[in-house]
């Protein structure tokens, strides 16, 4: 009997990625880990389109996928290329996909976590910019400035070289609070990714190939946007969130300025644990695009206005 149970376990087709995907149980546990803000069955069609849209994710560990999905879930996210994305990484010829939300992204979690009339703002040279306490109360005023010379304000060179950024919101009683870093600080922690110091290796060597010293992250084509994700995660320890929240961004940090680390967890080929293992995944002929950094246009592009106002 057991050899007759075997043969037919044996028998029985694996199940794709897409089924993994589109499993009963992932729609329900990303609807219940976002708190209701997300949809399950919208959640798992933006999950597909992504992974379609990015062949490399294909070959990723389905594991490590729906792991990625579910991070991104806790912080209210989906991986459309507005609110985060997924990425495929390669580690010691192991193919895995690791969640990163966007700064929009983070800001959609802050407002569905109680952060009222979160400001996130740019201060460039020559824009009048104060920030002290007074009277044990925060105050800051900022006037940005148009990048029209003719207007005699700063100049669109001058434009380009952000001094620092900051993120303003109100609690619950509605005082305000606030928190900024100069672009010195952003820097420092660009030169942490492991993307960016693996694109700036290939460009600095004399022996790489002229595709590898074009190659690009999104510190390189998106710079602002992302130093304005930077200090919205770094205003964010101090909100008040779920330890649930805290834990998934604590988890994106890891995984975007560190080593990559394999997903944790027991990998089970069954309906209750939707998580398959390396050998089920179904492979793709498709050729595999760069997996080491996401296509540019997955980030929030570049905005006209230098200050960003979220009222809830």
């Amino acid at each position: 009997m057991e050899n007759n149970n075997t043969e037919l376990a044996a028998q029985q087709p694996r199940k794709t990625m897409r089924d993994w995907i589109f499993s009963p149980t992932l729609r329900k546990e990303l609807s219940e880990i976002s708190g209701g803000v997300l949809n399950g069955d919208t959640a798992v069609n933006v999950i597909w389109q992504c992974v379609q849209k990015t062949p490399a994710l294909q070959n990723c560990e389905i594991g490590t996928l729906v792991t990625a999905c579910k991070t991104l879930a806790i912080l209210g996210c989906m991986p459309d290329g507005i609110h985060g994305y997924l990425v495929p990484r390669s580690s010691k010829g192991t193919q895995t996909a690791i969640p990163i939300p966007s700064a929009r992204g983070l800001v959609r979690m802050a407002r569905s976590n109680g952060v009222k009339n979160l400001n996130v703002g740019v201060v460039r040279k020559g824009e009048p910019f104060t920030w002290s306490i007074f009277n044990g109360k925060f105050t800051f005023s900022h006037e940005p400035s148009w990048t029209n010379s003719d207007f005699n304000l700063v100049t669109s060179k001058d434009a380009e070289s952000p001094l620092g950024y900051y993120v303003t919101w109100e609690d619950a009683e509605g005082n305000l609070h606030g928190l900024r870093m100069s672009d010195d600080e952003v820097r420092s922690i660009m030169a942490r990714s492991d993307a960016f110091k693996r694109v700036e290796a290939k460009r600095n060597n004399p022996n790489s190939q002229p595709w590898e010293r074009d190659s690009t992250t999104p510190w390189h084509t998106d710079y602002v946007e992302m130093a304005k994700k930077t200090v919205i995660k770094r205003a964010a320890k101090l909100w008040d969130l779920p330890q649930a929240v805290t834990e998934a961004m604590q988890a994106t940090d890891e995984q975007e300025f560190t080593s990559m680390r394999q997903a944790r967890g027991t990998v089970q080929d069954t309906e209750e644990h939707p998580l398959l293992a390396p050998a089920a995944v179904q492979p793709t002929n498709e050729p595999q695009q760069d997996a080491e950094d996401p296509s540019p246009e997955l980030f929030d592009m570049p905005q006209q206005n230098n200050t960003t106002s979220y009222q809830d």
